[in-house]
């Protein structure tokens, strides 16, 4: 039987961050990152149903993405991340969590466990390789929705992102597409994504500026796993060698590709469980 969400937002500078919430307090809460390629956390309600039979479980959508707000000033740098992260934790009323990041959540939620260890009690990166890095220094130009393709199915569109796409589209695959698809002349156009999401436009004061993806895991001090997505091309076969060699860091590999959430549910949910 599905638990009981519980939605709330909370205020994180310049955006109204949108929170889900799932379990009651037992074992130690998990926070839940999603990744940027047109996901939410809309996309782990049932995941993280299943995970909080023993412990609270919280997703929120990040800045510009969902049901989250847009930066006005374009911050979409990384302390404005961290930021987030920690306004999130002092919402819930958690000192400390496992924080789990899939792809560019995985960036963020490295960061997270490097810079600020005293929250990190585990760290789970989910198809996020540390030798991806972090984007291009100093973010991207900041865009227009109007720039955005348009597409003339949603099946074109998904193919058009990393998302798992049943074939034939499904009903229920179809209902959750349309949730960030935008329907316009022509066909659909993503959206629930501000286009500028790699902007770091607005950043005030000195930014955080990451180091190499390694040397932000050498600093991480709490356990971590890593889920390797089978079918997605993101681990060379030298970064598992080097990542098999790291102390705290363990890897397992779920046969997917890189929206494992989506694709392989159950299979994750047995992994972490595990793990933790």
């Amino acid at each position: 039987m599905a638990l009981t969400q519980i939605t709330d937002t909370v205020q994180s500078g310049d955006v109204t961050l949108f929170v889900r919430k799932f379990g009651a307090p037992g074992n130690m809460p998990l926070l839940i990152l999603h990744g940027g390629n047109y996901y939410d956390s809309a996309d782990w309600v049932e995941v993280a149903e299943q995970l909080a039979a023993d412990r609270e479980v919280a997703a929120f959508d990040a800045r510009g993405f969902g049901n989250s707000s847009r930066s006005p000033s374009k911050n979409y740098g990384f302390a404005a991340a961290l930021d987030d992260v920690c306004a999130v934790l002092r919402q819930l009323g958690w000192s400390r969590a496992v924080i789990v990041g899939h792809s560019r959540g995985g960036s963020h939620a490295l960061l997270a466990a490097a810079r600020m260890p005293e929250i990190a009690a585990g760290l789970v990166l989910v198809d996020y390789s540390p030798a991806l890095g972090f984007g291009p220094p100093g973010g991207a130009p900041p865009a227009a929705d109007e720039a955005l393709p348009i597409f003339p199915t949603i099946e074109a569109a998904l193919d058009s992102t990393s998302r798992y796409r049943p074939d034939p589209l499904t009903a229920e695959a179809k209902e959750r597409a349309l949730e960030f698809l935008e329907p316009v002349d022509g066909g659909f156009r993503l959206a629930k994504r501000d286009p500028s999401f790699m902007s770091h436009a607005g950043e005030t004061g000195a930014p955080l500026v990451p180091r190499q993806g390694y040397e932000e895991l050498a600093d991480v001090r709490c356990p971590v796993l890593i889920i390797r997505a089978a079918k997605s091309p993101l681990f060379k076969p030298e970064d598992l060698t080097r990542l098999d060699t790291m102390d705290r860091v363990e890897i397992r590999e779920i046969d997917s590709g890189h929206d494992v959430i989506g694709e392989a549910p159950a299979a994750f949910v047995a992994a972490l469980r595990d793990w933790l």
